[in-house]
């Protein structure tokens, strides 16, 4: 949501003076963050179902990096 708010402060630049061309960047830019967020999770689960499980082995070199401090 922090990186709508962020758009909408930039589309309300001056190089945006119509409202129309605002409206597509900012309706384009939400868009593109939920695509991304739907390809993750689906990627994520599908890691988890049928894949090597990376997200389990990324945590456990991570608890094993912090134990070696």
């Amino acid at each position: 949501m922090a990186g709508v708010v962020a758009l909408k402060t930039i589309a309300l630049f001056k190089e945006l003076d119509e409202r129309l061309d605002a409206e597509y960047f900012l309706v384009g830019s939400l868009f593109s963050i939920l695509w991304a967020i739907a390809i993750t999770v689906g990627w994520i689960a599908y890691d988890e179902t049928f894949g090597l499980d990376i997200g389990s082995g990324l945590a456990e070199m991570l608890t094993k990096f912090k134990g070696a401090d």
